[in-house]
């Protein structure tokens, strides 16, 4: 929601503030103004509609890469697994994600011809980039350094030579060196990326602590009484589509190395794919059992989505080996991938919309959700503080009033346990002042399901707010109320 404000400040200020990855928000308020839409309607299909791009440029890469058979099966494995949450919601480090395909397009194609034309478009890009995503500019960065240093000991090894390899990969190293220049000079900008630095630092020397991301998930498991069979229904649920995908993929390997002819550019390209996507997996697993200190302060839990990019390509090398089954085996064959196209695709839509093995609600915001705020920050003239459960009253001021609004931003703190019943009486005697209280409909299955054994809230808590006389209901759409509780 607070990308919403920042693409309504950027139309209407004209600046894009202390916002660190500004080239969406700029390009859908071109959109916006250009195409008259409003930002709200807009943010709803922008992550759609540059899904369908994605899928265009997965085709492109593994038409450029395998041939027209491998392609099609790309495309079609690829529509099937439209179904994560980056696919849907406004999310610009999902548009940075998706425009991966587009960037080592224009490498491969860059390393395959060495065209002046590949040239400066790899430049723009790298130029660019940081301006997308900070992680994922630093994961280009990553895996750039991984190709050229493959690149050097292949070269060296067939030269004989250093030199000539150095002067071969010459532009992967200027390229490295564009991309980190600019990152670097980007993110020394802003000032909250300097705990991230200095805990990366500290933790490499052995002077900071780093909390075992796994042993944090397990907690987490339990607090919700999540245990045994339950955590692995939860992970197939929330992570079967990728590990699929990562089978097929670890097959096609074994596949390509198997069928290794020779050391040509294509097969280069096809290992610089395969290098993106392991690498991917490895930060993904090195993080949650903590095999690499500093991986928590870049965010590499969400490494798991950069591996899932090109397995679509990848996977495509599998499948179309089971189609090269000869009869009476080939119908087989065409079953089996219709199996696990269709298993893959499910998995991927149960984590779009979480279920109660998913830990936690849904992201998504309803419309019914924004009335309330905006009723709410349209008449909160006396600014008296916000008090609610899981709602974040200022994501919902960004968006409706845009991140640089300075009026009615009213202090905001969560609701205590149980509406403190246990100690009071009345909501209005745990309280400091006169305050709005805002309930979401979510607020209530959320604490009556799937986090139930939390215990902060039950149904006879909400029905025990039906006679408090403290509680005065002023606003209420069905699904969002707010309320206006006076201090006892």
């Amino acid at each position: 929601m607070t990308h919403i404000g920042y693409i309504t400040d950027i139309i209407s200020f004209g600046n894009i503030g202390i916002l660190d990855y500004p080239i969406i928000h700029i390009l859908l308020s071109i959109i916006s103004l250009t195409c008259n839409l409003d930002v709200i309607t807009l943010s709803m299909y922008a992550s759609p509609f540059y899904s369908i791009f994605y899928v265009f440029l997965i085709y492109l890469l593994s038409k450029f890469l395998l041939g027209n058979q491998h392609s099609l099966i790309s495309l079609i494995t690829c529509v099937l697994l439209l179904n994560t949450q980056n696919n849907f919601y406004l999310v610009p480090w999902g548009f940075a994600v998706f425009s991966l395909p587009l960037f080592f397009y224009i490498f491969l194609k860059y390393n395959y011809s060495k065209r002046p034309v590949w040239a400066i478009l790899l430049i723009i890009f790298s130029i660019m980039y940081p301006f997308f995503h900070m992680q994922s500019s630093l994961y280009v960065i990553l895996t750039l350094c991984l190709i050229y240093l493959l690149n050097m000991f292949a070269d060296t090894m067939q030269t004989k030579s250093f030199k000539k390899a150095f002067l071969k990969n010459t532009g992967i190293f200027i390229n490295i060196s564009i991309i980190l220049l600019v990152f670097s000079s980007w993110t020394t900008k802003f000032k909250r990326f300097f705990p991230n630095i200095t805990s990366v630092f500290n933790l490499l020397n052995g002077k900071g602590s780093s909390n075992k991301s796994l042993d944090d998930k397990l907690g987490k498991f339990s607090k919700i009484g999540m245990e045994g069979f339950s955590i692995i229904i939860y992970v197939i649920k929330a992570m079967g589509s990728n590990i699929i995908m990562f089978m097929m993929s670890g097959i096609s390997l074994i596949l390509f190395i198997k069928n290794y002819k020779g050391y040509s550019k294509i097969e280069k390209n096809i290992i610089v794919i395969f290098c993106l996507t392991f690498l991917a997996y490895f930060l993904y697993i090195a993080v949650n059992l903590n095999l690499i200190q500093g991986l928590k302060a870049i965010g590499a839990d969400r490494f798991i989505t950069y591996a899932s990019i090109f397995t679509p390509i990848l996977s495509s090398i599998f499948l179309v080996s089971i189609l090269k089954i000869n009869k009476p085996f080939k119908n087989t064959g065409i079953s089996i991938i219709s199996l696990i196209l269709i298993v893959s695709s499910t998995l991927s839509s149960l984590y779009m919309y979480p279920s109660t093995y998913s830990v936690m609600p849904s992201s998504q915001n309803t419309f019914m959700n924004f009335y309330g705020y905006s009723w709410l920050f349209n008449n909160n003239h006396e600014h008296p503080e916000i008090l609610s459960i899981l709602s974040s009253p200022f994501r919902y001021k960004d968006a409706i009033m845009g991140v640089s609004a300075t009026k009615n931003i009213p202090r905001y703190r969560t609701l205590p346990d149980h509406f403190d019943y246990y100690e009071n009486i009345s909501l209005g005697s745990s309280i400091h002042t006169d305050s709005y209280v805002f309930i979401s409909e979510i607020d209530k299955i959320t604490y009556s399901g799937v986090w139930k054994n939390v215990g902060r809230f039950n149904n006879n808590d909400f029905e025990k707010t039906c006679p408090d006389t403290t509680i005065n209901n002023i606003y209420s759409n069905k699904e969002a109320n707010v309320w206006l509780v006076n201090k006892e």
